[in-house]
């Protein structure tokens, strides 16, 4: 009965998290588009899937697990990073931001609320991922980022 109940869960997440992929290629491919014009800074209550990445990683090489870290938007205001260990940090969408002049948004961890990550839009010619924490008036670089379609 238990192996019965287990297996209905994990088809179950399994179809939620195809049917999610599914809505972020559809999105990627810009296929559903808002038609949402982006304000330079807004306290807006969800990203502008038009213009945000919505799938890409960058490499990180220090402590802790150094590597490949991938970004993904499971919808409008909620990011996943996932590490080469498959742990899982979760991030929420901020507002709208422009910073030196490239269009972006604002992500803040769901349990860590010290910083702010810069995920720039995937129409931007840098693709800079930057990180700022609240007790400092400057960013920081933390690495560039790759597209993944």
């Amino acid at each position: 009965m238990k192996a019965k109940f287990s297996l209905k869960i994990f088809i179950t997440s399994l179809a939620c998290f195809a049917f999610v992929c599914i809505g972020i290629e559809v999105q990627a491919q810009g296929l559903s588009t808002s038609g949402r014009k982006v304000s330079t800074e807004s306290s807006a209550k969800s990203s502008s899937s038009e213009k945000t990445l919505l799938k890409f990683e960058w490499y990180y090489k220090f402590e802790p697990e150094p590597g490949r870290r991938y970004w993904y938007q499971t919808d409008k205001n909620s990011w996943v990073e996932e590490y080469p260990s498959g742990k899982k940090s979760y991030f929420n969408f901020v507002k709208n931001y422009t910073l030196d002049g490239i269009s972006g948004i604002l992500v803040q961890s769901t349990t860590d609320k010290s910083s702010v990550i810069f995920i720039p839009n995937k129409n931007e010619a840098k693709k800079s991922l930057r990180m700022k924490f609240s007790n400092e008036k400057s960013w920081r670089n933390i690495a560039e980022i790759r597209y993944i379609n």
